[in-house]
This record gives C-alpha cells, structure tokens and sequence, in this order.
C-alpha cells in the first residue's frame, strides 16, 4: 500500500472560456491581475527519476518543493527567488506534505512516520509517531492557522499493505501527538479550516477492491464525523478562511450542514484543483493549462498540456508544480504581476 497514499493525493478529476456564475463575488474585492509574465524551471535530479509531491511558499524568496524518488540528496529544493537548489544532504526520507509559517518554522510529513523541522538554517528530525499494530504512518498533509496549532493527516500503513487507518496527529506548540480515533478504513489527504464555523474538514480515500471512494469528514477538534457521503468530492481548499470543496466541474461552499453551488464551470475548460489570493483572483488547472477566474469569467493565462499537480499563490506570484510525463522531467511553473 507504499504508494497508493502518496500517489492518490494527485486527485483524478473530471475533463471537461466562460463561467456560469451562481453566486456574485463581493463587489467591494477588485478583480485578479491579468497582467502576468511566465517562466518554467526544470529540476536538475542527481539518479534516478523524480516526482514533485507538494509546494508551499510565503513569500518569492522563500518557496520550497518536496520530492518523491530520485535520489535522497535532492528531495528538498527551496526557490531563492532566482533559482531552485538543493543542499545535497542525504536524509532519511520520503516526504509526502509541507507547510510553514516563515523562514524559521516549516514542517514536512513524510511516508516513514516521521516529521521534519526547518529553523531557518537546517531540516531536522522533530517527531516519530507511530500507531499500535501498523508498520508506519504516511502524513498526506499538513496545515495550519498558527504555528501553535497545527495538524498532520495521513494513515497508519502496514507493510503488507492490507490494513489501513487515518490517522490526526496535532501540534501544540512544542509536542506531535496522534489523537485517539476510532478505527477508519480511510487515508486523510488533506485538512483546511472554515473560520466561521471553527470546523475543520478533511478529505480522505478508502481503498477497496470495488474501487477507489473518495469520503469528507468534519472535525470540531475533538469529534471526527464522515458528512455528505452523497457527496463525492475531488478535493478541498482554504482561501482566506473559507473552504471550498471541488465537485467535477462544480465549486462548493459548506453552509447549515449540507454543501452548496458556490461556482459552476460546466461547459468550460475547468478541471479542477483551486489555489487562490480571494474570490475574484484564484487559479486553477484548465484541460488547456493554466486556469484563473476573476469574478467575471474564466481564463486560460498559460497554455500548457503539462499535468499541474499543485500550486502556491503569493501576493504577486504564483507557483505550480508540473510533470513532463513523456519526458520524465519535473517543472515549475512561475507567474509573476506585472503592474
């Protein structure tokens, strides 16, 4: 079950330029910034083949990209804000999730139970978790609203691959610690908050011979609860305090128990994933490449038949991570405001 975890956080989407608005955005929010200037990079790896699992930056300086495969010397880059690099450490890991709060203070999951620190000069081993009668834990996602509250989610794995149970580890400011859940046939890919209501939610597979179900589950931070199994969601994601969950073509917002139309894309070239600075300037990926939606309509800004796998949106930047799958090569792909 070594990779089904991993891999399956690259959500399979339906396929599928002009929106059909179901909601306004604020009025009082100024459309996104069209005006962007496009570069790619291509990772250099040392052995091997490479694949890029997850991003996360806060400002053009300071974007790190996590690697599975290749060799261990260059699962780590960081993007200086002229160029990507790695520090050629040999490390002792898989990693699989990433997420900080500044320069000083980054963390990354990883498939072997372990989770990593970075103080602004070098990653170290924080944490080893481990659950009673499984080999490992594989942390999909890790996500945070302050560095003294933060949660990692994933699943208890065992070698054999024929058990399986999500797992939420939470940090305190100064400890990791799984909570005590019930046993679940599931592995949590990821976890956002929605401020209003103080809830959490959490997206997760379950792996059976049937097939592959993704299933939403809610989190007062002390009660986990599966919701909306009618529901089948492709993936969530957070933008200022607000959740939304992709459904196909279809964008959702969580309101009095049940999940509603916020932005229908059908008929478009809409396919999913969502990363965004606010309703009216966010990012997706098209059939065509790129995607962005400005409060008024859908575009395509870069044309591309790369598959983009995740990305980071900054103030004036943006970040997508990408693979040349006949070509073997991973890249990124930046965008910069031009005002």
């Amino acid at each position: 079950m070594k990779s089904m975890f991993f891999f399956f956080v690259i959500v399979v989407i339906f396929l599928s330029t002009q929106s059909c608005d179901t909601t306004e955005p604020p009025p009082d929010i100024p459309p996104g910034n069209r005006n962007i200037e496009w570069t790619t990079d291509t990772l250099k790896m040392q052995q091997g083949w490479l694949y890029l699992a997850r991003i996360w930056g806060d400002e053009p300086e300071n974007v790190w990209a996590i690697c599975y495969g290749g060799s261990v010397l260059n699962r780590i880059w960081q993007y200086d804000g002229q160029k990507w690099s790695t520090d050629s450490i040999p490390r002792d890991i898989s990693p699989s999730s990433i997420y900080g709060f500044g320069r000083q203070n980054i963390w990354m999951g990883n498939e072997n139970s372990t989770i990593w620190h970075y103080n602004g000069s070098t990653w170290n081993l924080h944490t080893t978790l481990s659950k009673s009668g499984f080999d490992k834990i594989v942390f999909n996602d890790i996500w945070g609203e302050e560095p003294q509250n933060i949660y990692a989610v994933g699943a208890a794995d065992q070698f054999s691959g024929t058990e399986y149970t999500g797992i939420i580890a939470h940090y305190n400011g100064s400890t990791w610690k799984l909570l005590d859940l019930a046993s679940l046939r599931v592995s949590f890919i990821q976890i956002r908050k929605q401020v209003s209501s103080g809830l959490y939610f959490l997206l997760g597979v379950n792996f059976e011979s049937s097939g592959i179900e993704n299933k939403l589950f809610v989190f007062n931070g002390q009660v986990l609860t599966e919701i909306l199994p009618d529901y089948k969601v492709d993936l969530i994601n957070e933008i200022n305090g607000e959740v939304y969950f992709v459904i196909g073509k279809k964008i959702y917002k969580y309101n009095n128990n049940q999940l509603a139309i916020w932005k229908d894309f059908s008929g478009t070239n809409f396919v999913g994933f969502l990363w965004g600075r606010n309703e009216k300037d966010f990012y997706c990926k098209n059939y065509d490449g790129v995607g962005h939606y400005n409060g008024t309509d859908l575009q395509t800004l870069f044309t591309t038949d790369l598959s983009i796998n995740g990305g980071c949106v900054l103030e004036n930047n943006v970040f997508l991570i990408t693979e040349d799958i006949n070509n073997n090569l991973e890249i990124i792909i930046r965008g910069k405001i031009i005002k």
